[in-house]
């Protein structure tokens, strides 16, 4: 019995350690959701569990093992069976290497280990898995395929099963299989595999809406868009899966889908933001520059140094303003300035979409700043032009005389005086200097009168009165008579007209009383109307008829007088006109009691009756053609 009892101890040992393990293991298994205690301690005593295993689990040995596998996972890939272990081969292949720890292969699936010990199957003949339908995956472009031909593609086929193989019953493995690859109806070339038509600018909308080229040119920088174009002489195939540019094109462009569906994109690009350029992100019109000004409007004028660290962030203060310049300091004798070396400095411009004045001055993100060349700011100065020079005193006629007065600039402008204005170089004092001579009066005449009538040469005589008398040297007057061409008519005989009758000095004859003469004193005188002045006779007009060889002529008592008598009735004395060139008349009077006489003009401007042949003081004379004057009378119309 003794014997017995000390056998009995390390038996009762053995199982409690047994069932402690089994306790403690299958925790561990129920903490995944597997097997209990009382499942793993059947498997320890048929024999399924060794004590490694249980060692194994308990001090971590399994976890190291995963974590060892996991470690040599590289070139691991997904393959159809989820719960096999796949890799890469040499070839690129992704193969089955093996099933997930507690699971077996069974007619190439991966299967969860169960116990079959008490499964009973009827003649135990082998059941294989019932498949249902089969999922087809995508199906991929094989290397070197044409898309649109049959066996181009290669995809994976994985049976659905709804029944499970039953004993050493088999079922169908996922596999790949051939299919077609359609092609595509849109262009599969992706915005990165575009390249950049030469010489396009990156393009950017700013805040206002207009579209600009980034830039100097524009005066923007920022993020934009450049166009490209599908260029297949420069397309990078990395990634995507093609060796041969166009067996990549021959599948994303097939037939040259992209040149209609999408000939061009617009790519972002960016132009680095420097001195000077806008960002086109700021909300503001940023087109137009304007100069940090003061507070009476002008560009202020910084110090060269200081402006340029302040744009560039390095002075945290403003910078200093050039002083004020007084035109005193730099005027030279002749009234110039002298501006060759004053200071220089630089005027501050910026872009914002605020106003920044010198008062104001704080930088920000959509603030940009340039400078320009400046000189230090100037008094103010207005030009002035006065008179220079004066010269002597000129006079007019009838005016107050003026000085010659030379003007010019006394006063030159300075800074941002008024500039000068246009003058003229001369001009005269306005207050005069003294009053010049009496100006010329020029003769002033009337219109042409006309003086009688027409006369029988056809000449008009015509007379102007003067209304004003030259002075002071003016114009003389001009001729006060001539003669004028009028119309006479052609005479073939008198009808009791009337006329004046006058000799070719334009004398006219007229009727004067009887006088005693050297030559005859019995004898009845014509006489000039201008005669002597003690024997004037007056103009009087004849009344003329008859033919031009026989006229009478009325005209008072005309006639040849006898001494102591009475003259000749009218009725007695007739006229011969004979006509002359130039519309003259040769008149000779015939007296019924006497031989012809001639009518002609003495020397001392009397006409008279001169017979041809008389006795007078005891002589007897003979008229001939050259006694006397002959004359050619004209006659005047009334």
């Amino acid at each position: 019995m003794a014997s017995s009892g000390k056998v009995l101890v390390p038996i009762f040992l053995l199982v409690s350690i047994l069932c402690t393990v089994s306790v403690i293991y299958g925790a561990l298994e129920m903490s995944d959701g597997e097997r209990s205690a009382l499942e793993v301690l059947q498997d320890l005593i048929s024999g399924k569990l060794s004590l490694k295993d249980i060692w194994n689990a308990l001090t971590g040995e399994d976890d190291k093992a995963d974590d060892k596998a996991d470690d040599k996972a590289e070139g691991t890939c997904a393959g159809p069976d989820t719960n096999g272990v796949y890799e890469f081969d040499v070839d690129g292949n992704c193969v089955k290497l093996s099933c997930k720890p507690g699971y077996f292969e069974q007619g190439g699936i991966c299967m969860q280990q169960r116990d079959l010990s008490d499964e009973v199957y009827e003649g135990n003949i082998p059941v294989n898995c019932v498949i249902e339908d089969y999922t087809l995956h995508e199906c991929t472009l094989k290397t070197n395929g044409t898309c649109g031909l049959e066996g181009s593609g290669t995809q994976l086929r994985e049976p659905n099963v709804s029944e499970w193989p039953i004993g050493t019953g088999t079922c169908e493995a996922a596999a790949y299989v051939d299919c077609v690859v359609p092609c595509p109806d849109t262009c599969e070339v992706p915005n990165a595999k575009y390249t950049a038509i030469e010489g396009t600018s990156c393009m950017a909308t700013t805040s206002t809406g207009d579209s600009v080229e980034l830039g100097e040119q524009s005066g923007y920088c920022g993020t934009g868009t450049r166009t490209h174009i599908l260029d297949p002489n420069n397309i990078d195939l990395e990634g995507t899966g093609f060796t041969n540019v166009q067996e990549y094109l021959n599948y994303a462009n097939p037939n040259g889908i992209c040149a209609t569906h999408k000939p061009v994109v617009s790519v972002p690009c960016n132009e680095i933001c420097t001195e000077g350029l806008t960002d086109v992100g700021c909300n503001e019109v940023m087109g137009v520059e304007e100069y940090i000004k003061d507070a009476s409007g002008r560009a202020v004028c910084f110090d060269s140094q200081e402006a340029e660290a302040y744009i560039q962030g390095n002075l945290n203060r403003k910078p200093n303003k050039l002083l004020t310049i007084l035109a005193s300091d730099v005027r030279n004798e002749d009234g110039t300035y002298d501006v060759d070396n004053l200071d220089a400095g630089l005027y501050i411009k910026y872009r914002s979409d605020q106003g920044i004045s010198y008062d104001t001055m704080v930088k920000n993100r959509c603030t940009l700043y340039s400078t320009e060349e400046c000189q230090a700011p100037r008094e103010s100065v207005d030009c002035v032009v006065g008179v220079t020079n004066t010269g002597p005193c000129i006079t007019t006629c009838g005016a107050l005389g003026q000085k010659t007065l030379t003007y010019g600039i006394t006063t030159y402008p300075f800074g941002e005086g008024d500039a000068c204005p246009v003058y003229n170089a001369t001009g005269y004092d306005p207050g005069g200097c003294q009053l010049g001579s009496p100006c010329p009066v020029d003769c002033v005449q009337s219109d042409w009168e006309n003086v009688g009538g027409c006369v029988s040469n056809s000449l008009q005589k015509q007379n102007r009165r003067i209304t004003t008398n030259p002075l002071y040297g003016g114009d003389e007057c001009l001729d006060s008579e001539q003669y004028v061409n009028c119309f006479f008519g052609t005479v073939d005989r008198f009808n009791n007209e009337n006329f004046y009758i006058k000799g070719k000095d334009g004398i006219y004859l007229g009727l004067g009383p009887q006088v005693n003469t050297s030559i005859n004193n019995s004898m009845r005188w014509l006489r000039t109307v201008y005669g002597d002045v003690q024997e004037t006779a007056n103009k009087v007009y004849f009344t003329l008829d008859g033919p031009l060889d026989s006229v009478s002529i009325k005209a008072q008592d005309l006639g040849y007088c006898g001494a102591n008598e009475l003259c000749e009735s009218l009725s007695k004395a007739y006229w011969k006109f004979e006509s002359r060139p130039g519309g003259g008349y040769k008149i000779s009077p015939t007296i019924t009691t006497k031989t012809h006489h001639r009518l002609t003009i003495n020397y001392i401007s009397k006409v008279q009756v001169i017979p041809r042949q008389w006795v007078a003081g005891g002589k007897t004379y003979i008229s001939d053609e050259t006694t006397g004057w002959d004359e050619v009378f004209y006659l005047e119309k009334v």
